[in-house]
């Protein structure tokens, strides 16, 4: 009796976007289970404290142009600012916070979500 091996799929870091590709497939070149699952123009690369993060060709473009720097806290708070100048959220004791927030950026950035009032 054979297993059949059920696809390891990554998603974009974009959070929303449907796209994924099949991760197997990609480090062993072997055809992925369905043509929409190729790595082909995919674009691997670090947000915040997300080591590993990957990020579809539609989506790279947007991710590029809002890419985050961190700068380590000397006061305790982490601080953060957007490659676009329009966003620095207020520090924060958390890392793990700041992701979110980059997020919810990107997304109205991208008009995703309304702009903030």
């Amino acid at each position: 009796m054979t297993t059949a091996t059920l696809p390891e799929l990554r998603a974009c870091l974009v959070p929303g976007c449907p796209r994924r590709y099949e991760m197997v497939a990609a480090l062993t070149g072997q055809p992925p289970a369905r043509p929409g699952w190729t790595v082909d123009g995919w674009r691997h690369t670090s947000i915040i404290n997300i080591f590993g993060c990957s990020v579809c060709p539609d989506h790279d473009p947007l991710v590029t142009a809002h890419q985050p720097s961190v700068q380590q806290p000397v006061d305790g708070l982490w601080r953060s600012s957007c490659a676009c100048g329009t966003w620095a959220p207020d520090p924060v004791v958390v890392l793990a916070t700041l992701r979110p927030l980059w997020e919810q950026h990107v997304l109205t950035v991208s008009g995703a979500l309304p702009k903030e009032v």
